[in-house]
């Protein structure tokens, strides 16, 4: 965003973090292992549950599946607004993350990309991303998921990548606006 051409020592500095968060993002969302279940809770004694992801959880052998309906997974319970909420977060993390990568990407030959105005607006991007990421977590807060009695949930290899991504997101954000 910024031209290399000037000396900046920190121009290249965003774009690395942009890309860590934004691959660290989508191996938290897009991946089955959001959340771990341990042995002998309910979910996996009764659906054979390893992981849980936003997208689809993980059974004994590996085996993925994709929630395909409402009542598919722990089917006393309906999916409730904080496992959508989820999905819509990790949604809007991905097309912000997205956004400011095709953009750090074609900045370099692009003059009106390079502009200060815009590298502000797209550290805004990366604060709104980094808030999107964070508010993923809410999936720990859906009773269908991990909020049930006796589930037992604890923060996975995804979950934990989600948290990197957050925090990339935000050292991002303020090396792309201390830049503008």
């Amino acid at each position: 965003m910024v031209d290399v051409s000037k000396g900046r020592l920190l121009c290249c500095g965003p774009m690395f973090f942009v890309c860590a968060s934004f691959i660290l993002s989508q191996f938290a969302s897009k991946q089955c292992h959001y959340a771990t279940i341990p042995d002998g809770s309910y979910l996996n004694e009764r659906f054979l549950a390893t992981d849980l992801g936003i997208w689809c959880y993980t059974i004994r052998g590996g085996q993925e599946i994709y929630y395909t309906n409402d009542r598919d997974f722990n089917s006393g319970n309906e999916f409730d607004r904080p496992f959508y909420s989820a999905r819509g977060f990790s949604i809007a993390s991905t097309t912000l993350g997205a956004i400011v990568l095709i953009v750090n990407v074609l900045a370099p030959c692009c003059a009106p990309l390079s502009t200060p105005k815009v590298t502000g607006v797209m550290g805004v991007f990366l604060l709104l991303a980094c808030v999107c990421e964070s508010c993923t977590f809410l999936f720990f807060r859906s009773d269908a998921v991990c909020n049930c009695s006796n589930c037992g949930c604890s923060l996975g290899v995804g979950g934990k990548c989600g948290v990197a991504a957050s925090v990339l997101y935000f050292v991002s954000s303020v090396l792309t606006c201390g830049l503008a």
